[in-house]
Order: structure tokens, then sequence, then C-alpha cells
């Protein structure tokens, strides 16, 4: 077989030619020109003159350029009349080829213009991907890798040609949807995220787990293709990369959560089925923890104790799948035989009654006291809040549940982030950076360890010192409250 990287064309004519009698089409692949680098060789051309020739094919009476738009352009700029030309006899598609492999010698070529090259040189049929990479010294699998890059949707391909983005943060963008893409080029942008950042970013808020998951991986699922053939399984996105991935990980989020969703609801036709069958009700999917106290849940031991019960008196009991959940949870509805479970599993219990405050010196005292350990605790808080506030971001700062802080902690936050009040509509309004950040915090801290919590969670170490300080300004705002 010819080895076509080595094929010569017949030469028509050589000299020079006429700067303005060059025609140049608008078919080179390559758009961008690096106006200093353009300047420099203009310098050097005004001094020197052209010494490598440009290459024309004839067209009718058209003079098309083919290779050299670079010479051509510096030679402009430093005021040439004329350049040294080849004219060769090429067909368009010859040309074509021509000017990709003679591009391909230029060290300033962008991804996406290499990328083009080498897809174009394997689309005209006369290379192999080995002849390319030999070509640029390059391997089989650089050679693949690039042209994958001609997958990602524009707006990502333009910045990485403008140089916003690394091949090494595109190549990750890769490994996500379309549609994910555009947020991801916008935090790119403005957190000056590295490559290896972003592929954290995108292990943390796209990397599902399939090792775990219900459904089969080797067969289409929801009209979905099967996980074991999908690019955005991990498992197949090694060839982007020289260094492993994580296997087992989904990072279509979209797809992913479709096919959750769809074998929740075909978990849950089942086990509405079973119920019918064995003559128990169905309680609707609910949150685990967010049941009535009037049911109560059974465990496998306390399911068969009760055994007999079930069977003869079936309706007294119900099934039932957990949001979120794809297994089978059995509840005991019948109000007396949940009283008597609850008795044998906890004992009986009475809430005790609270004690009034009286208006004893004690009390008073034991009232300031709390005052003031609250108070303390909220202008610490205060003074820690600007620094939590700049703390960087990490894959474990998203949170699924708000928990339950005290009024003022409330308000201290939603003051801190600018919102009305700590609410969900409220927390939505906010920048996705801030969201995260806020929901980081929500999950950093406890109620009762609130400015503690805040404190580790920015590396601060509190001094005795400083937190009697606090204490001291503490206890003068509550005596100045209560008088």
């Amino acid at each position: 077989m010819v080895n076509n990287t080595q094929k010569k064309f017949k030469e028509l004519s050589r000299g020079e030619i006429a700067i303005d009698e060059v025609s140049v089409s608008g078919d080179n692949f390559r758009k961008q020109f690096n106006e200093d680098a353009l300047k420099e060789l203009a310098d050097n051309i005004a001094k020197v003159g052209v010494l490598e020739p440009i290459i024309l094919r004839q067209n009718r009476q058209y003079k098309i350029l083919v290779a050299g738009e670079r010479r051509l352009r510096a030679a402009q700029m430093a005021g040439l009349a004329t350049i040294p030309y080849r004219l060769l006899d090429l067909t368009e598609e010859q040309a074509r080829e021509v000017m990709v492999l003679e591009n391909l010698h230029r060290a300033d070529l962008n991804p996406i213009e290499e990328a083009t090259a080498f897809k174009d040189l394997l689309e005209s049929g006369g290379y192999t991907a080995e002849d390319v990479a030999n070509r640029v010294d390059k391997s089989k699998a650089y050679v693949y890798r690039a042209i994958r890059l001609l997958d990602l949707p524009q707006e990502a391909q333009d910045a990485l040609e403008k140089g916003e983005i690394t091949t090494g943060h595109a190549r990750h963008l890769l490994r996500i949807p379309h549609e994910e893409i555009k947020g991801l080029l916008k935090d790119i942008k403005r957190r000056q995220m590295t490559p290896n950042a972003l592929k954290e970013q995108i292990r943390w808020q796209f990397g599902m787990d399939l090792e775990r998951v219900g459904w089969k991986l080797d067969i289409e699922y929801a009209g979905k293709t099967a996980c074991s053939k999908c690019p955005y399984n991990t498992a197949n996105q090694q060839s982007l990369f020289d260094e492993a991935l994580e296997a087992g990980k989904c990072t279509n989020k979209a797809c992913y959560e479709e096919k959750r969703t769809q074998f929740e609801t075909d978990v849950i036709e089942q086990v509405k089925e079973k119920a019918k069958k064995l003559g128990m009700g169905f309680l609707e999917p609910k949150y685990r923890y967010d049941y009535d106290d009037d049911f109560e849940e059974l465990d496998e031991e306390e399911q068969a104790k009760y055994a007999d019960e079930i069977k003869k008196h079936p309706a007294k009991f119900a099934l039932t799948v957990p949001v979120g959940e794809t297994e089978e949870v059995m509840f005991c509805i019948d109000e007396k035989l949940c009283k008597k479970i609850n008795e044998e599993k906890y004992g009986s219990y009475e809430e005790p009654e609270e004690e009034p405050e009286d208006d004893s010196e004690e009390s008073i005292a034991r009232k300031r006291e709390r005052d003031i350990a609250e108070k303390t605790s909220q202008m610490f808080a205060e003074k820690l809040m600007p620094d939590v506030l700049k703390k960087e971001l990490t894959e474990e700062a998203f949170a699924d549940d708000f928990i339950n802080l005290s009024e003022w902690q409330c308000k201290l936050l939603a003051k801190a982030f600018c919102i009305k009040e700590l609410t969900l509509k409220e927390i939505l309004t906010l920048p996705s950076e801030k969201v995260i950040l806020l929901l980081t915090l929500l999950t950093k801290v406890s109620k009762w360890e609130f400015e503690n919590d805040l404190a580790e969670y920015i590396g601060h170490e509190v001094t005795d010192e400083e937190y009697e300080q606090i204490r001291e300004q503490a206890v003068a705002e509550v005596d100045k409250e209560s008088k």
C-alpha cells in the first residue's frame, strides 16, 4: 500500500507572483492567527524576504491559495508586492489534503484546528490513524482523543480555541451531556478551576454509583441505552485520558434519574401487587422518617414475631416503599396493636410537665445565664461569618436536607447571604455557588455547637482570651436589654 503521507504532486510552475493575484478561499479550517507572532514574522520578512514558497492551485483563471496563508498575510503586512510560489496540479480534494498536512507542521495550531485536520485526513480515505499519528509523531490514541474534542458543543469548542479552557478541561467536559456543559464552563472561568478540580467537580456533581442500582446494567432500561454500553459510564471513558478514572460511575445525571425513577415506579407496582395478594393495604410512598405516629414500622424480627397475627388479620398491616428507596417496608396500621408494639419496644412513656418559671432570684439568674450564653454564641458566629463566606467550596459541599436551627441562627445566615429569610424559596434566588456554600454550612454545623462548628469549618482556633472578650460584650448587651 502506498503511504499517502509521502505522496508527491506534479508541479506546474514556480516563481514570484503578485500578492493581489492570489485568491484565498474561505474553507481553510485554520481561522485564528496570533497577531504578535504574525507581526514578528512580517518584521523578519521585511529584512530577508519570504524563504518558503506558498502553495497554489489553478481553478480556471484564478490561482487559489492552498498553503501558506500566514506567510501571505505577513508579506502583506511587510509591504511586499510579490511572493514566491509553487503551482501544483491539484484537485479540490488534493488541495484540502495538502492544506491539512501543511498546517499540521505548524506549532501554533489550537486543539480544535488540530482535531479538524486529523478528522479531514481520516475522512479523505487516504490515511489511516497510524499514518496521521506518524505524521505528527504522536500515538494513535492521541489522534483519536484529539478528534473526540469535536464532539463538544460549539461554545466549548470556542472556549478551547480562545484558550479559555485547556484540552484537560475539554476532555473532562466530554464525560457529561451537552446540556450540563454550559454551567460548568461558567464555573471554570469564574472560579479558574484546574482540570483536576473540574474532574472532582464532575465526580461530586454527576458521579452516580452504578454498583448499587437495582436495574440490570447490560440491557436497555426506561427507553435508554444499557449502562454497560453508555459513553457516560466512567468505565467507558478511559480512552479520553492517560490515567485511570474511577469506574462504575454514571455522569449523565438526567438519564440516571429517569432510570432510577422508573425503577422505583416498577418496585412500587410490584409491592402494591404483593400487598393486594396478601390482603394488606399499601401506604403511599413517604419519607422514611415522616410517617404518622399511628403507624409502627416492623423489622424482620418483629414480622416473624407477629407472623400469626399478620396471617390472621392482614388488614391490620400495610406495605410501602419509602421515597428514594427501593425496598419494601411493612407497617402495622392498627391503632391498638401499634400501641401494644410500641410499649413492648420502648415501654410506656409520659411527657414530663415543665416547671413554670418563677420570679425567684435563682430563676432570674438561670435565665440571665442562658441569655448570656446565647448572646455569646450569636456574637461569636457574627464575627466568624465574613471568613466563612470566603471559604473555598469542596465536593462535600452539598446537602439533601436542612437542619433545624434556632431563630437567631436562621436570621444570621439569611443576613449573611442577603436573603429575606432562610427558606428554600429564598435560597433558590441565590447564585449557584452561594447555594452550595449555604448548604455546606447547614450540613457542617449543628444546633448546639453552631459557633464552634463554624470556627472549625474555616480552621479558626478559638482562644480562651477571645471567647472571654466576646462573653464580656455579650454580658453587657444582655444587661442593657434587660433594663
